[in-house]
């Protein structure tokens, strides 16, 4: 996080709605940790009721939560608009906000938010 926070200093920070990052990472905090306990479920209980619904849930708007996020720094930071979510996932690693072994592993979570939703 540290790696990251730097690699944002070196932009116009005052661009950014700090809030809106701080709520989008705090919801995505808040559905890890729920994950999290779901996940110490063994399968029978797991899939009692409507957990997976619930576990689904969580990780798609997480995932969401975290594409919002990218699509804010690269509209504050590179001045366009960017709508498909692999291309937020790559643009970051692109401009060296994040590495680009983290772009790939955005990349990959993007094409599995694709599959969850369509």
């Amino acid at each position: 996080m540290k790696r990251i926070y730097w690699r944002l200093s070196r932009m116009v920070i005052s661009n950014l709605n700090m809030k809106l990052i701080e709520d989008r990472l705090g919801f995505v905090i808040s559905s890890v940790a729920k994950l999290k306990k779901l996940s110490c479920l063994d399968e029978t209980d797991f899939l009692k009721d409507d957990r997976p619904a619930t576990a689904e849930s969580y990780l798609r708007r997480s995932l969401e939560a975290i594409f919002d996020i990218g699509r804010h720094v690269i509209a504050k930071s590179a001045g366009k608009p960017v709508v498909e979510y692999k291309e937020i996932a790559s643009l970051p690693g692109k401009r060296g906000i994040i590495t680009m072994e983290h772009a790939e592993r955005l990349r990959l979570m993007a094409g599995y938010r694709n599959r969850l939703v369509h």
